[in-house]
């Protein structure tokens, strides 16, 4: 069972990122595009680890815990505001960049200027949501991890994308954004996705063991 469950959260994983790519090659998608719904699945991701705060079953008070995840979404909200004007600035060509750091004006302005931004993101968000539950069912960890991990977890998935996409990105818009190179972004982030996956899965793998080992007899 516990193999399936791994298999199934693989398939969601591919299936969130042939999203992206049905825009570009059924809709028209540019880099834009692509780079706009990268930025919105990050927010997906912070949404999703506000449950986690709130359900975790740590020692830490569910009091103690509120100061925390109004920081992090004070945090992180401030991360995905400055990856999400960089995308309007650079990306997004005739949409108003500057300085904007209010995020729902940002997926306003996004799903304004591209007609099947919402569309996707319900796609996204669900697909998302799904892997959250199939984790939360097959991890015994998922809720008990130490809070300040749960809280820190989205952050390496952000800069490393961030980082990396927008780089793709600038390289898929020198070489005039052949349909190929965007496939190719897909492909890379879908791959970076699946080794996050992976990562989070050995991780907790070694955090049961240990817990197992120090368990009393």
């Amino acid at each position: 069972m516990d193999a399936l469950q791994r298999n199934v959260g693989r398939l969601l994983v591919v299936a969130v990122n042939l999203v992206p790519l049905a825009g570009v090659l059924w809709f028209g998608g540019n880099v834009g595009f692509l780079l706009a719904l990268f930025w919105a699945e990050n927010l997906v991701f912070g949404a999703l680890t506000v449950p986690r705060l709130l359900m975790n079953t740590g020692p830490v008070p569910l009091f103690a815990r509120l100061p925390l995840v109004a920081f992090f979404l004070v945090h992180f909200g401030l991360f995905c505001a400055g990856h999400g004007t960089f995308v309007r600035a650079f990306f997004a060509e005739g949409m108003p960049g500057g300085l904007e750091l209010n995020l729902i004006t940002q997926w306003r302005d996004f799903a304004a200027y591209y007609p099947s931004f919402g569309r996707s993101m319900l796609v996204i968000a669900g697909m998302n949501a799904a892997q959250w539950l199939l984790a939360w069912r097959r991890d015994p960890a998922f809720l008990s991890a130490p809070l300040m991990q749960q809280m820190n977890a989205p952050y390496p998935r952000l800069v490393l994308l961030h980082v990396t996409l927008l780089v793709g990105g600038f390289a898929v818009v020198a070489l005039g954004q052949p349909v190929w190179a965007l496939v190719l972004l897909v492909a890379m982030k879908t791959a970076m996705d699946l080794g996050f996956g992976e990562a989070g899965r050995r991780k907790a793998a070694r955090a049961a063991a240990a817990g197992a080992v120090s368990a009393p007899a």
